[in-house]
């Protein structure tokens, strides 16, 4: 018996060694005539063996087995396209599906590594994901840091400007899992959420953090000048039956958490215990509380403020939190924000929360940059036309008038003109919808990611590297 034939028979599904990987993504390339394959995501074991690649832009998956079909492969059989295609070779059954819903569905519930779980008490880390191709560059980026990878985030905002809905950031985030054989555990966050209808959307998707938004009643109150006891009221109120939602709709162990950070105001030490203690006696456990910190978190560049002061104003409410049992402090416009990751990291002894988004769609940018400089001049252009009606939601203090015309710069200089100036940042980060709404657009940016997967993947290790790095020390 071969090492191979060992690995198949014997225990549940694991990674096979690089050897036997690679000549199992190369069989099924060959035989389902795929464009690529990946060895990394080569499972075997339960008598049968699972392997993911690309046929073109399709996302595919192949099973093979002998005798009694094992879970994961007859999985594959709820996919479309190819799903259900069997092909016998001296006498292996082999399943070609493509990766679409059902068949990530399937794998989900046959192979527990492909569930998002929560995070506890880990130190954690939220990745953002607006194209659905940087899960790879993410897991990356964290590997070997001890930080918790929170893979599947996005608010529902984010979701309606890329056309996309939760089942489809999950799927993309359980595809990046698997292509790269990641096997120690993810998180998927359904952030900003409003409504019991978003919360019902996401917990059917598998989420399993839900973030819950009160800033509307909150600010509304603020606006007719309700006192600080008044202005709460309502918050907790929609906390609270937001979180009974997530209880009683989402599959599994779930974790909340409460964000307060684009409330008009900072958030008091005293009005971070005052949500949590009145959440707390309406029975509600919260896990991660996002204050509005001092300083200025704006989108895509760094940190402006006072370091000393973010450091103590942090601390204050890491305090809070120990003593309203342990729940970890989450920093919002976490991106780029490399002045205060050191600082944030000791504050909270290391029981936090980061997020960030923006940045890995401007790290994609970099990619068609250097890659096709034309299409990256065309996503650019629109930028500068829409940026004064897509900024309307983003804390954002861009000049558009210091950004150059994308036609009039040298391709050689222009992640140089627009990926290092603030200004240009900002207006590249928070005009994303219309890009990725425009279909010309969007479908030639991930046409050029899939061709350059290798590429991408690098530079966003690369840039989150620099976020995870402070963190983990």
């Amino acid at each position: 018996m071969t090492a191979f034939e060992r690995s198949v028979r014997q225990g549940p599904p694991r990674r096979l060694p690089g050897g036997a990987a690679r000549a199992l993504a190369a069989a099924a390339a060959r035989l389902g005539r795929w464009s690529r394959a990946y060895p990394a995501s080569a499972l075997a074991g339960l008598g049968g063996w699972l392997v993911a690649g690309r046929a073109g832009d399709e996302r595919v998956l192949a099973a093979g087995f002998r005798g009694r079909e094992p879970a994961f492969a007859g999985a594959l059989a709820r996919g479309g396209g190819l799903g259900g295609t069997t092909r016998l070779a001296g006498g292996l059954a082999l399943r070609f599906a493509l990766a679409d819903h059902a068949a990530l569905a399937g794998l989900r519930a046959a192979l527990p590594h492909l569930s998002p779980v929560p995070a506890g008490r880990r130190p954690s880390i939220g990745f953002g994901d607006r194209i659905g191709l940087a899960t790879p560059g993410h897991l990356a980026a964290v590997a070997g840091s001890g930080l918790f990878p929170v893979l599947a985030q996005q608010s529902i905002r984010e979701m309606t400007r890329t056309g996309r809905g939760p089942g489809d950031v999950m799927d993309d985030a359980v595809f990046g899992v698997l292509r790269t054989g990641w096997t120690r555990g993810f998180g998927a966050d359904a952030d900003h959420l409003k409504t019991a209808a978003d919360v019902d959307r996401c917990a059917a998707a598998g989420f399993t953090l839900f973030t819950l938004d009160a800033t509307d009643v909150i600010g509304a109150a603020e606006r007719r000048g309700r006192t600080p006891a008044a202005r709460w009221g309502r918050a907790l109120a929609l906390f609270a039956g937001l979180a009974r939602r997530a209880r009683a709709q989402a599959r599994g162990p779930f974790e909340l958490e409460v964000s307060l950070d684009e409330l008009p105001f900072e958030t008091s030490p005293a009005d971070h215990r005052y949500v949590v203690t009145g959440l707390a006696r309406r029975g509600v456990r919260v896990h991660q509380v996002a204050p509005r910190f001092t300083g200025v978190f704006e989108k895509g560049v760094d940190y402006r403020g006072d370091v000393a002061a973010f450091a103590r104003h942090a601390a204050a409410h890491a305090a809070v939190a120990r003593a309203a049992g342990g729940h970890k402090l989450s920093l919002h416009s976490g991106s780029d924000k490399f002045r205060v990751y050191a600082a944030f990291a000791r504050a909270t002894a290391g029981r936090f929360h980061l997020k960030t988004a923006g940045t890995s769609y401007l790290e994609a940018l970099r990619v068609a940059a250097r890659a096709d400089p034309d299409l990256f001049r065309e996503i650019a252009a629109l930028a500068r036309a829409r940026f004064g009606r897509d900024r309307a939601t983003y804390h954002v203090s861009a000049r558009p008038g210091r950004v150059p015309d994308p036609a009039r710069v040298p391709a050689a200089a222009l992640e140089r003109r627009f990926l290092r100036p603030d200004d240009a940042r900002q207006v590249l980060h928070v005009t994303f919808g219309s890009v990725l709404g425009e279909p010309g657009l969007r479908d030639r940016l991930r046409g050029l990611l899939v061709r350059e997967e290798g590429a991408h993947a690098a530079v966003l290790a690369r840039h989150l590297g620099r976020h995870v790095r402070p963190l983990a020390r």
